[in-house]
């Protein structure tokens, strides 16, 4: 995980490969004036969908899901994960965020689906990623979560913050003896918490995400 919004993630990768916007612009098959939309900060702003994500992925030679939510590999190819065939992966049960408390309890828990992954992730678990605003409208995401292991800095968790039981997903960066939380991969605006570690319940670290059409 990195502490970057997909903006910065784009031109990160635009300024290392040296293109413009006029060339990532006939890379993805959109027009310049839509690349430059999508990298202002400005009233002009448009957010891309899953879809433009995906073309803009593969015009920058990276994961699609790495480039949209910094989580996972980025160079890894989530399609490519989700072909494999059974002798090179593992199936992994995905839970809703609610079940997912139920699932970490030793509850019973009733899954929404199933997975693919890459063998390293066979002791994970899948839970279902929130997406919002345009993003993912005609998509579901998942995050594959390993439990029980030490979160380093700007790693993203599924934890409890405060009273609620549901679990949600938190960037946390470590500053001197406090902990600076950020909602879900949005480093860009203003973090939702500060304090100590004990202030969260962690159940453990995101290692890759996926997506799929619904």
């Amino acid at each position: 995980m990195n502490n970057q919004n997909y903006q910065e993630r784009i031109m990160m990768v635009m300024r290392e490969k040296h293109l413009t916007k006029q060339s990532l612009a006939e890379l993805s098959g959109k027009g310049k004036a839509t690349i430059s939309r999508y990298l202002s900060n400005g009233d002009n702003r448009t957010t891309p969908n899953l879809d433009d994500m995906e073309s803009l992925a593969k015009a920058l030679g990276v994961s699609a899901h790495w480039l949209c939510f910094g989580i996972g590999e980025r160079t890894g190819s989530a399609e490519q994960l989700n072909k494999m065939s059974d002798v090179g992966g593992a199936r992994i049960k995905v839970y809703s965020r609610a079940e997912a408390g139920h699932y970490i309890a030793g509850e019973e828990a009733k899954a929404i689906d199933e997975i693919l992954v890459d063998s390293q992730y066979a002791q994970c678990f899948g839970v279902e990623y929130p997406v919002h605003q345009s993003h993912g409208s005609r998509w579901d995401c998942y995050a594959v979560v390993e439990s029980g292991q030490y979160w380093y800095n700007e790693d993203m968790v599924l934890a409890r913050l405060g009273s609620s039981p549901t679990p949600d997903f938190y960037t946390l960066i470590r500053a001197a003896d406090r902990i600076i939380v950020y909602y879900q991969e949005d480093t860009a605006r203003d973090p939702i918490h500060q304090g100590k570690e004990e202030d969260l319940d962690i159940i453990g670290v995101v290692r890759w995400g996926t997506w799929k059409r619904r």
